[in-house]
C-alpha cells in the first residue's frame, strides 16, 4: 500500500484513503460479505447468503463456499470457505489498475470489479476469465448490485458521480452528481433508495433509485469510510475514522438516532440478521461489536491483528472474516464468541473482502 509521508499515523492512512489507494465495496480497505441470509435486505445479502455486491473498504467477500479478497494493486484472490475456517484456493487473477470493490452475480457466474484508476467496471467469470467491461465515470470505487443482479449502482471518486449500470446490456444508463469524494454506496432493503457516503463532505446522501434524484441528506462524523444498512431496514450505520464512533441514522429520515463509541480508527462496518454490528478499528487493531438497539451498553472489543480493514460474515452467520492489511492475511473468527479459528496467508495486502453463495 502506498504511504504519503506524515509524522502522524492517522495522517498517513488518511492520505492513502483520500488518494483512492484503498477502495472497496465501499472502499478497498474492507472485507465484504456477499451472501444473502442476513435478513431480507437486498444489499445486506452481501453479508450473508445472496451475492449482492455491497460497498466496503477492505478486501474480502464471502460467496457461499467462496471468499474473494481484494488488493489495491494486485487484484483478486479466491479462498475456499469452510465452517471451521478457510484456505487459499483460487483462482487468483489480476484486475487492471488493482481491485477495489467486487460484486458477484446471483448465479455466481460473473464477478464485477472496480478500480479507482479506471473509467469502467471489469467483468470476469468467477473462474477468472475476462468477460469484458462496462464504461462508468472516472475512478469507480464502490458498487452495489440490486437483488435481481440486473442492475448496479457505482460511485466514481474521480469525477464525484453516482451511476446506474445495466449489467445485462453492459452499459451505464443514468448518472447524477454525488458530492465530494463518494466512497461508499448501498441500497435500502426495499431497493427504492440508494445511499452514498461522501468522505470529504462528511455526509450521507439518499437518492431515489429509479430517478437518481436526491431525496435526503445528513451530516456524519469526521472522515467517514464505512456504511451499512441494517437487515431490519430501520437503521443506517456509518463509521467516522477521526471521530472514533459509529453514527446510527434512521434509514428513512436520516436523522441521528445515536452515536456508538469505538476504538481508534473505525473503518468498515457490517450488520447481521441476528442484530449484531461489527466494526473494524484499524489504528487499534480491533473489531468492536454491539447489538442493534442496545446503544447504551458497552461495545465488545476484540483484538485481531495489525491494520484490520474489511470484514465479512459467513452465509450461516457462524464465522467472521477479517482482512489484516498489516499482516497480509485473513483471520477467521467464530461467532458469536469471537474466538480465532484460522488464519490464511494471502501473500498480498488484503483491503477488500467479498463473499457470495
Amino acid at each position: 500500500m502506498m504511504v504519503f509521508g506524515s509524522s502522524d499515523s492517522r495522517d498517513v492512512y488518511r492520505g492513502c484513503f483520500r488518494r483512492g489507494r484503498v477502495v472497496g465495496f465501499a472502499t478497498l480497505a474492507g472485507l465484504l460479505l456477499m451472501s444473502g441470509g442476513l435478513g431480507g435486505c437486498a444489499w445486506v445479502r452481501s453479508l450473508m447468503s445472496v451475492p449482492v455486491p455491497v460497498v466496503s473498504p477492505a478486501g474480502i467477500v464471502t460467496v457461499g463456499p467462496r471468499v474473494y479478497v481484494t488488493d489495491a494493486s494486485r487484484g483478486v484472490i479466491a479462498l475456499s470457505c469452510k465452517r471451521t475456517g478457510a484456505q487459499a484456493c483460487g483462482p487468483q487473477f489480476v484486475v487492471e489498475g488493482g481491485a477495489g470493490a467486487v460484486g458477484v452475480s446471483p448465479d455466481n457466474r460473473l464477478l464485477y470489479a472496480t478500480a479507482d484508476k479506471m473509467t469502467y467496471v471489469r467483468v470476469y467469470g468467477t473462474d477468472g476469465t475476462p468477460r469484458g467491461r462496462i464504461e462508468t465515470g472516472k475512478g469507480p470505487s464502490a458498487m452495489v448490485l440490486t437483488a435481481g443482479g440486473k442492475h448496479a449502482y457505482v460511485v466514481n471518486r474521480g469525477d464525484d458521480t453516482l451511476g446506474e449500470l445495466d449489467l445485462v446490456a453492459r452499459k451505464q444508463v443514468r448518472s447524477a452528481p454525488a458530492g465530494k469524494d463518494p466512497i461508499s454506496v448501498c441500497l435500502s432493503c426495499d431497493g427504492r433508495r440508494v445511499y452514498v457516503l461522501l468522505h470529504r463532505d462528511h455526509r450521507v446522501v439518499a437518492y431515489n433509485a429509479a430517478s437518481l434524484q436526491q431525496v435526503g441528506e445528513a451530516s456524519v462524523g469526521v472522515d467517514p469510510f464505512g456504511m451499512a444498512v441494517d437487515p431490519g431496514g430501520k437503521f443506517l450505520y456509518v463509521t467516522s475514522f477521526d471521530s472514533n464512533r459509529v453514527d446510527v441514522l434512521d434509514s428513512d429520515t436520516l436523522k441521528l438516532v445515536t452515536e456508538v463509541r469505538t476504538d481508534d480508527g473505525p473503518y468498515q462496518v457490517i450488520a447481521t440478521r441476528g442484530g449484531e454490528i461489527y466494526v473494524t478499528c484499524m489504528l487499534d487493531g480491533s473489531v468492536v461489536s454491539f447489538k442493534r438497539g442496545e446503544w447504551g451498553k458497552d461495545a465488545r472489543r476484540t483484538k485481531v491483528g495489525i491494520r484490520p480493514y474489511g470484514l465479512a460474515a459467513s452465509p450461516d452467520g457462524s464465522l467472521l472474516y477479517v482482512a489484516l492489511e498489516g499482516e497480509r492475511r485473513v483471520k477467521v473468527l467464530s461467532l458469536p464468541d469471537m474466538v480465532e479459528r484460522d488464519t490464511v496467508d494471502v501473500g498480498m495486502a488484503p483491503v477488500g473482502l467479498f463473499s457470495g453463495r
